[in-house]
């Protein structure tokens, strides 16, 4: 099975195996979506782009394939067009943290840092205690010159980060 040639690593082979099937299954976004997140994995990202822009076609109102296009933009250093896939995409996944993080460091890296902030300091409502929205948070105030800020959230980060090494060992 597929699952069984991804799992050892032949994922070469898995792309292979489902390609052949696209004859039989020309209009499963299913199948698409799984091709496309393969390839991703395979470092194949034109074939990847290609698959989940083809899911995408028969299934638009599918979050998944928007965020990973939205990751294939960010690669590609398209960030706008990231940014406004995950903006679109954010009302369904507001309290999913990594699609949160992902924003505000896409706003951070088209230096657009009060509307990184603003996500963050909402995120760090949900997740008070998470290192990554602190240590993103430091790095702003850093570019903007606010030095105290930064030391603060870049502190706090590295505390967050030694409490949860603690409470797993």
């Amino acid at each position: 099975s597929v699952k069984d040639l991804e799992g050892r690593g032949l994922l070469k082979e898995a792309i292979g195996f489902l390609e052949k099937v696209i004859p039989q299954c020309p209009s499963d976004p299913e199948l698409y979506f799984r091709l496309g997140d393969l390839c991703f994995k395979n470092c194949k990202f034109d074939k990847s782009d290609l698959y989940f822009n083809r899911a995408q076609h028969l299934d638009p109102g599918n979050d998944m394939i928007r965020f990973n296009l939205s990751t294939l933009s960010r690669m590609k250093e398209d960030y706008k067009s990231s940014i406004k896939i995950l903006e679109n995409i954010l009302p369904r996944f507001k309290g999913n943290l990594k699609v949160l993080l992902e924003l505000a460091t896409l706003y951070y890296k088209c230096k657009e840092y009060q509307k990184s902030l603003d996500l963050l300091e909402e995120t760090l409502e949900s997740f008070p205690g998470n290192s990554s929205v602190s240590y993103l948070m430091g790095f702003i105030y850093f570019e903007l010159n606010e030095l105290e800020k930064s030391e603060a959230f870049l502190e706090k980060s590295i505390s967050q980060i030694i409490i949860q090494k603690s409470m797993n060992n």
